[in-house]
């Protein structure tokens, strides 16, 4: 495993923990045991213990040198494998000097199905790195290269490096960490003034009631400690720029290229937003981004941010897909894509559309403080962007489709944790059983992956995102950030005919005529009506119920005369002649209805039109 201390260094000490030599020891309160596992320098270890039930405990020991204003540190280190941990964060070591406290942690809570990323914390009263990290002050910062993440009872090689800032506030200090190798944080334009005198040990184990629940012994195994100075650090990134974008206008959906320099290679170094809507990066080498237009974006400025800077791009504009549709009396046609992103869609409810889910279909468990879906086997997961099976069964994403149309399924499939483990296999399958694209994914494969792949559905059809273990589930987070972009299925086109009868009926009389459609059709038919002259009343529209070829539409005989009746749905119509023929005179023989009661006996019907 390769090691990043820079080069040029001038150890400080390496100690595989023989004794304590070059080791202050505050308490005193070390323990020597042994360990055969141990990575580097077997098998004596340092242990630092709290027992079950107490509340204090631990170890305090310290490394003076310098004062320096670099250090670099790299140490092999354990929990025990029932370690439950603060609910407020465990420190690891402390990194400090000159009124500075800085340290590095397991989480910044207890461990999630054993597992936590590795934070650092400047720690210091007075001290604002608020420009590059959240909240006042900016206390906390955070992975932005990789996830960095610790598993309890598992071995890592932790590395550290510091370069103290010119003064309190020039935000010109390197602060950077890796996890077996991998970077996981790297800024460089931290402030953290130096110089540093002082590498410590210490887990705050001091009896703060609330904070600290041991149910069970807690153990820190450390193997070995190398620190150094004095190297040549490797240039910070570039700020990175954007030449162009391209295409400049579509609908949500669309893919989108940007092209410039220094992107960084990992998609994860990228955020890419449109109008400071979150898209997800699908691809990254340094001179371009590939990524899509999210759901909810709309028109505005691409902007690419890295840890060494922001890019501003040219204008997005977001369009109003085609509704469909077209001439005649039409139905329309699709509706538009709908875009479905994981990273973004992200939430701690289940479905309408994303379902997090064990390996026999059971919904997972939402951790808000963690923002994690877990399920039943150890270390099962599913987080924004994220996947880890369990043991024996898969970490299961579920996308429901919105209808009937075609999906475009794209994403990467990769390795999240290079620091061992014997890799996984991650497999998209439609329906539960259609396999449609399936990698195994080894240990270091954070690269490549992509799958691009469409398919027909229908109404009620789903995919699913598993990731299997291998047998042996530690370092078996992947990464996945899948993009379904749904098309609904164009409706055909719909020649609608309608025909009117006409009609003769003496004045003050109610007759009807038929209203025909062709072709009938699944759905009720709302039809407009209308009369050019007072000669005949009708209703203002009629509807045809489905699969129903014809109705009567109901004619009040007005004023003597021809009127024409006029039925129109979307750009068919129909015309038909209805006359009204004057009454006869009072001397004439009584027709067989009363005027009055028919009229009567119309508005009855048709009061509400």
């Amino acid at each position: 495993m390769a090691y990043n201390e820079p080069a040029g260094s001038n150890q400080v000490i390496s100690t595989p923990f023989n004794d304590m030599t070059g080791v202050i020891d505050d308490y005193p309160s070390f323990k020597i045991r042994t360990d055969s596992t141990a990575p580097f320098s077997p098998s004596n270890c340092i242990v630092s213990r709290l027992p079950a039930g107490s509340l204090t405990g631990g170890m305090q020991i310290r490394v003076m040198m310098g004062p320096y204003n670099d250090m670099y540190v790299r140490k092999w280190w354990r929990t025990n494998a029932g370690f439950q941990g603060r609910t407020v964060g465990n420190k690891l070591f402390f990194m400090r000097g000159n009124g500075t406290n800085g340290c590095f942690l397991f989480g910044n809570s207890a461990p999630v199905n054993g597992m936590a990323p590795m934070l650092f914390a400047h720690n210091t009263g007075g001290l604002d790195n608020s420009h590059i990290w959240p909240f006042q002050f900016g206390p906390i910062g955070y992975p932005n290269v990789s996830s960095g993440t610790l598993r309890v009872g598992v071995w890592h090689m932790l590395e550290a490096y510091i370069k103290c800032s010119t003064n309190w506030t020039s935000r010109d200090g390197i602060v950077r960490w890796w996890v077996n190798g991998t970077l996981v944080g790297n800024y460089t334009n931290v402030n953290y003034p130096g110089p540093m005198d002082n590498w410590t040990w210490n887990e705050t184990w001091d009896g703060t009631p609330g904070f600290t629940n041991a149910t069970v012994d807690w153990e820190h195994w450390i193997d070995h400690l190398y620190i150094s100075t004095g190297g040549t650090v490797t240039p910070s990134p570039s700020v990175p720029t954007i030449g162009s974008i391209t295409p400049t206008s579509g609908p949500v959906g669309t893919p989108l290229t940007i092209v410039g320099t220094n992107f960084d290679p990992s998609p994860a170094g990228n955020a890419v937003t449109v109008n400071n809507v979150a898209c997800i990066v699908l691809a990254s080498v340094p001179t371009q981004i590939n990524t899509a237009i999210p759901n909810t974006a709309t028109t505005g400025q691409v902007k690419v941010v890295t840890s060494a800077g922001t890019a501003l791009g040219g204008t997005f504009t977001v369009t109003i897909p085609d509704p469909g549709g077209g001439e005649g009396g039409g139905t329309g046609g699709g509706a538009g894509t709908t875009t479905g992103t994981f990273t973004t869609d992200f939430s701690g409810t289940q479905g309408p559309r994303w379902y997090y889910l064990n390996h026999d279909g059971s919904q997972m468990t939402y951790n808000s403080a963690s923002q994690l879906w877990q399920g039943v086997q150890q270390y099962q997961g599913i987080w924004s962007g994220g996947f880890h099976p369990g043991q024996s069964g898969a970490a299961v994403l579920k996308y429901v489709v919105p209808g009937a149309g075609s999906v475009r399924i794209t994403g990467q499939a990769q390795d999240l944790d290079t620091g061992g483990g014997n890799g996984v296999v991650f497999t998209l399958k439609k329906n539960g059983s259609t396999t449609l694209f399936t990698r195994t994914i080894t240990n270091g494969l954070s690269s490549g992956g992509d799958y691009s792949v469409t398919e027909t559905v229908t109404d009620g059809d789903y995919v699913t995102f598993e990731v299997t273990s291998s047998g042996e589930n530690s370092y078996d987070s992947t990464r996945l950030n899948p993009v379904v972009v749904y098309t609904p299925q164009s409706q055909s086109e719909e020649t609608i005919t309608l025909a009117l009868t006409s009609l003769s009926l003496q004045e003050g009389d109610v007759g009807a005529i038929t209203l025909t459609i062709t072709p009938t059709r699944s759905t009720e038919s709302v039809i407009t009506l209308a009369s050019n002259s007072a000669s005949a009343v009708i209703a203002g529209t009629v509807t045809i119920p489905a699969n129903t070829g014809s109705t009567a539409v109901h004619v009040l005989a007005g004023t003597p005369g021809s009127a024409t009746i006029t039925a129109t749905l979307g750009a068919s119509s129909s015309t038909s002649t209805v006359i009204s023929t004057a009454a006869p005179d009072p001397e004439d023989p009584i027709p067989v209805s009363p005027t009055l009661s028919a009229y009567t006996d119309f508005l009855l019907t048709y009061r509400w039109f």
